[in-house]
């Protein structure tokens, strides 16, 4: 067991410390978008079904020693081409980002990644031939150096080594590995009959489907909380760790030969937290006060028991040792079909991203049935109308005005307290009871605003809306990106962050007309408000990684149309853009590329602003927009300017200017002198940025997000 449990827990640790260092890279072609680990996740459940398919394949169409023969070359393969993982260029212009990011996977990583994914069923299936003892817990220890491999490289291999050093120590784990194999294969074969391949296990298309399905909805709920959590409430990378840990521990507990939570208290459990954050979930925006506290945690747990009940009915419901391979098939693919799910067919399929809180209703629904007879009718239909009755309480809330996120967080917990005992023996209750309180949630905080267009693409979905008062917004998760008056007199008037009055009027009246070479840089489209402050003779480039957004911005607003200077669009990530760029061809770059409140961490290294800096004409201006709810910009921007030696000037509005319909925003100015500052000290709202030598600074290769977190 000591053998084949510590040759199982190394390869899936480093199948997970290869799948953040191959991601990571593709990161800054890409933009930074949340979407690029929901497509990598993708590409690994994939190639997760092909090593899963290929151990089904070999053990049961193979002798044990032909099994032994056959797998020894997949394994040395990788060996032979380990040095792998090179920096990958970016996509042609308008190509599709999904195929390129899959085929620079596979090319890169597929091949390692592959031989890895073939083990923790193999390696079972080889252990149950020589010992009776149940094979089911050396997937637990599977998951657990999944969940060790995901912890060891943000935490240990990438703030302590350089990437050619992690290769080196990643090839050799990966020979340390192979040996453990080999091992494990030298037991097997001195303990088995050589003679005969394994039997087929018999087993039902109803079994089959069941395990298809109780593996998929997790999957899909993974990459439906991350893409939730992280554009829209806490947009943190760390998020992006956090879920996939906890699916990884759902497993661990699930399969243990004594899991730490029963399956009945993970089903109580799971009604606990479904309940409140059903309530909840559509009021986030209302209550954004309270998402680090208590809505995070929320999303969290309820992922983490939906998963564990999906996953415990999957343990009780698992074959014997000689249908393991099959039942591991199945797995995998109920786990590609839900990352395919989410990476391919939602976009399609749905113009918002409702793929989370419909999978969490279909999950729901998988719950395993605990009652032996018949269930009244009244608690069936009874239970769906009392959540309707606690949502129509959360909208007369809204009605009445009421402002006090605390009177909703007492609602939810009641109303969690109120339903419990509706629930006893109930199989579909508490999926119905879910959907209809997120139904009556999203009509009652549904919102009044005419929906003009929606787009959705790889980096995200928008829309644009307009009020009664005849202004067009283009909103990204839950931030608006531009506002325009649709009426002629006024619609060359900037609003929102980039009004007259704040840091981007102020920036531009002190410095439009003494540009260097007249050349503006803007990375990030939106809108294209700023466009308004363009001035005859100069020439505007916009750096904009969504194509989506530049169709919206030409369609839906006029902004660049209206523009007295001459304005060019590039389709291409900002940095990639930029280094493309001749050195010195900016007079002025601008920097405002966040999606919702996400941070693209490679447009604000070291690297990168070493970059912005050689494309600045001499007494050129670096202005960033940094306006965000969650992290400290500021202090970041202050500490590379500290350690660099640049000039640096901040300039923060308060929140009561949206009392006059703008937004508050919060912008900093760099130079490589103090006296190309100067033009704006005349504005008491420049004050000279704060600079902390000693700030944790982010560069491509470090950039821990932990130091400049907002607690409050």
């Amino acid at each position: 067991m000591i053998r084949f449990g510590a040759a199982v827990f190394l390869s899936a640790a480093l199948l997970f410390m290869v799948q953040p260092m191959a991601a990571r890279r593709a990161l800054p072609v890409l933009g930074g978008t949340p979407a690029v680990w929901t497509a990598s996740l993708l590409f690994f459940q994939a190639a997760l079904l092909a090593g899963y398919a290929y151990a089904h394949l070999l053990t049961s169409r193979l002798a044990l020693r032909a099994q032994i023969a056959a797998h020894a070359v997949t394994l040395l393969a990788p060996l032979a081409a380990l040095a792998w993982l090179p920096v990958p260029g970016p996509p042609a212009p308008g190509a599709p980002p999904v195929p390129w990011l899959l085929a620079q996977l596979a090319t890169t990583v597929g091949l390692p990644f592959f031989a890895l994914s073939t083990t923790a069923s193999l390696l079972q299936r080889w252990f149950s031939l020589g010992d009776p003892r149940d094979p089911y817990p050396l997937y637990a220890a599977s998951n657990l150096g999944s969940l060790a491999g995901l912890f060891a490289y943000p935490l240990v291999l990438e703030p302590c080594f350089a990437l050619d050093r992690q290769r080196a120590l990643w090839a050799a784990g990966y020979a340390l590995f192979v040996g453990l194999a080999a091992a494990c294969a030298v037991r097997a074969w001195r303990t088995s009959a050589p003679t005969s391949p394994a039997p087929r296990e018999r087993t039902g298309w109803a079994d089959r489907l069941r395990w298809i399905a109780l593996a998929a909805a997790p999957t899909s709920l993974l990459m439906g909380v991350t893409q939730h959590l992280s554009t829209d409430l806490a947009p943190f990378p760390l998020l992006w760790v956090l879920p996939l840990a906890l699916y990884l521990l759902s497993y661990v507990v699930a399969f243990s030969s004594r899991p730490a939570i029963s399956p009945g208290a993970a089903l109580l459990l799971q009604s606990f937290a479904l309940i409140p954050l059903a309530l909840l979930m559509p009021w986030e925006i209302t209550l954004s006060r309270l998402v680090l506290p208590l809505i995070l945690p929320l999303h969290l747990a309820g992922f983490f028991l939906l998963s564990l009940v999906c996953h415990g009915d999957l343990a009780a419901r698992r074959p014997p040792a000689a249908g393991l391979t099959e039942f591991y098939l199945c797995l995998a693919v109920g786990g590609a079909a839900g990352g395919a799910f989410n990476a391919l067919a939602a976009p399609l399929l749905f113009q918002i991203p409702v793929e989370y809180p419909l999978v969490m209703t279909v999950a729901c629904l998988l719950r395993p049935r605990t009652d032996a007879g018949p269930v009244a009718a009244w608690r069936v239909f009874g239970f769906p109308l009392a959540c309707l009755s606690i949502g129509g309480l959360a909208f007369l809330l809204k009605w009445m005005g009421d402002a006090d996120p605390t009177l909703h967080v007492l609602v939810a917990a009641g109303a969690t307290v109120a339903l419990m005992p509706l629930l006893h023996g109930l199989r579909f209750g508490l999926g119905a009871g879910v959907a209809a309180l997120l139904l009556a949630g999203a009509a009652a905080t549904h919102r009044s605003d005419e929906i003009l267009h929606r787009d959705r693409s790889f980096f995200g979905a928008h829309h644009v809306e307009r009020t009664v008062k005849g202004v067009r917004s283009l909103v990204n998760g839950r931030i608006r990106h531009g506002s325009q008056d649709e009426d002629p007199a006024w619609r060359t008037i900037p609003l929102t962050y980039y009004h007259r009055q704040g840091p981007c009027g102020l920036l531009f009246e002190a410095f439009a007309s003494h540009v260097p070479n007249g050349r503006v840089g803007a990375v990030g489209l939106g809108a294209g408000t700023v466009a308004a402050y363009g001035l005859p003779g100069q020439r505007w480039t916009f750096f904009e990684v969504d194509p989506a957004i530049e169709r919206t911005a030409r369609e839906y607003f006029t902004y660049l149309a209206d523009s007295r200077a001459a304005v060019d669009v590039v389709v291409s990530d900002g940095r990639v853009g930029l280094e493309r760029a001749a050195p010195g061809e900016f007079g002025l770059i601008l920097l405002d590329a966040f999606s919702s409140d996400a941070v693209p961490v490679h447009l604000l290294t070291r690297e990168a602003l070493e970059l912005y800096f050689t494309r600045l004409a001499p007494g050129g201006v670096l202005a960033l927009h940094v306006t965000n709810r969650y992290m400290d910009l500021v202090a970041l921007l202050g500490g590379h300017a500290a350690r660099e030696g640049w000039a640096g000037l901040l300039a923060e509005e308060g929140d009561e200017v949206e009392e006059l319909g703008r937004d508050s925003s919060t912008w900093v100015l760099l130079a490589r002198d103090a006296r190309h500052l100067r033009p704006f000290l005349v504005y008491d709202e420049w004050k000279v940025l704060p600079k902390d030598p000693a700030a944790a600074r982010w560069t491509d290769a470090h950039s821990s997000i932990l130091p400049y977190i907002k607690l409050r």
